[in-house]
């Protein structure tokens, strides 16, 4: 009796945690975008190629690794197909973004304003060997907005999130979705 009841308690567990999608979705977005705010903030400092490629690689391994551990939640005979993994990665996506965003809009705009006003005048200058000063003088009050804009910060994080998640998410997703086993017994009506 004991034993069952145990063995309930733990098969109720584990619905009540497969169920937890947003929950699920939510807090691994929170850990990529701490890596992603780490990377992005030692970027200002630390212009590196290693750091760039160093940040995907992480950034790809924390979403197979939090995709992997949703999988293990279902079991052999309700499989978890690749259209679930590609949603949930997606979802981490946007959570990720929209908190890398924040953080974004308060560094731009307040802790590392000096940076990030560097950083503008570096691309201006780069934009100053393509455009005209005609053109240059009409393009730099319309960059400038858009750089420190709080709207377009979240937006561009978001997307980016979203892309190279998602990107990436193709090959993760078939790397560890599980298909439904066709012989297990609760997959039978023998059972």
């Amino acid at each position: 009796d004991v034993y069952k009841r145990q063995r309930k308690d733990k098969t109720q567990d584990k619905e009540m945690t497969k169920t937890n999608f947003w929950n699920d979705a939510a807090k691994y977005g929170a850990f990529m975008a701490i890596a992603q705010i780490l990377f992005s903030t030692a970027g200002l400092f630390w212009r590196s190629p290693l750091l760039s490629f160093l940040s995907v690689v992480v950034i790809v391994l924390m979403i197979y690794f939090f995709t992997r551990r949703r999988v293990t939640l279902y079991g052999a005979d309700e499989g978890y197909s690749y259209g679930q993994c590609m949603k949930f990665i997606f979802w981490m996506a946007c959570f990720s973004g929209i908190l890398w965003g924040a953080w974004e809009i308060v560094g731009r705009n307040l802790l590392f304003a000096d940076r990030y006003e560097a950083m503008l005048q570096e691309n201006m200058q780069v934009m100053a060997t393509i455009y005209s000063e005609q053109q240059l003088e009409l393009v730099a009050p319309m960059m400038r907005s858009i750089f420190f804009s709080p709207i377009w910060v979240v937006v561009s994080s978001v997307v980016g999130s979203i892309f190279q998640s998602c990107f990436f998410g193709l090959f993760i997703s078939g790397l560890t979705r599980r298909n439904p086993d066709i012989f297990s017994e609760r997959g039978n009506g023998d059972a």
